[in-house]
């Protein structure tokens, strides 16, 4: 395509502004994985994030002046944001070299309160300098489980108070893995959730309790 001289002068400059104004690429790398990416509902899921400094310079996470900020965006369904449970730094003291690099994990369960299925999309971000750095989004599923068995069983020591042990399983890409879940007889509050491993379609599994409250599968 040819350009007239004023007209090719004038693309260049606005080219060149479009750029400068662009955050450069590369400066932090930010790689997010996440597990399990299909979870059921209340399973610990673990997003796994390592930040790379390529800025030249030292990379600082913390308050001080000048640091830079890491934090999550989860969003479930039309870009409806999950808040966090709280607003603590994830991370703070956390120097980096030029070239240095730095692998943590995060308890997304502890973090948010994902307590309704569907689907979710999560982001990792790096504020730093006025620029905003982020990784490559994940998708998670969350699901039910399906009952094998439940029973209610009173708790030690607790005059009156009872907590139902829930058998469930989910269908995984390793195999259908068991869980236990122990929670109120009414649903509203989740004490314990427990993955027991993958089912072995033998017999039907029973859930018993002992007199220490202690839950047994069978």
């Amino acid at each position: 395509m040819m350009f007239p001289g004023n007209s090719l002068a004038a693309a260049l400059v606005c080219a060149a502004a479009f750029f400068t104004a662009m955050p450069l690429s590369g400066q932090i790398e930010i790689q997010l994985s996440v597990d399990p990416v299909r979870a059921i509902l209340y399973e610990q899921v673990h997003a796994r994030v390592t930040i790379r400094n390529n800025t030249g310079g030292i990379l600082a996470f913390g308050g001080e002046s000048g640091s830079a900020g890491f934090f999550f965006e989860l969003d479930r369904r039309r870009n409806h944001a999950v808040d966090r449970r709280d607003r603590s730094p994830l991370m703070s003291g956390t120097r980096l070299v030029p070239g240095g690099s730095v692998t943590n994990d995060f308890n997304l369960t502890s973090l948010y309160a994902i307590q309704v299925r569907g689907q979710y999309k999560l982001r990792a971000f790096v504020e730093w300098n006025g620029l905003l750095f982020a990784s490559q989004p994940v998708d998670i599923e969350i699901l039910n489980g399906f009952e094998i068995a439940r029973i209610i069983a009173g708790v030690p020591g607790g005059e009156g108070a009872a907590r139902a042990y829930i058998l469930e399983y989910l269908g995984k890409e390793k195999g259908e893995q068991a869980y236990l879940r122990i929670e109120d007889t009414d649903g509203t509050a989740v004490y314990a959730m427990h993955r027991l491993g993958h089912i072995v379609r033998v017999r039907k599994p029973a859930v018993k309790v002992d007199e220490a409250g202690e839950g047994h599968v069978l």
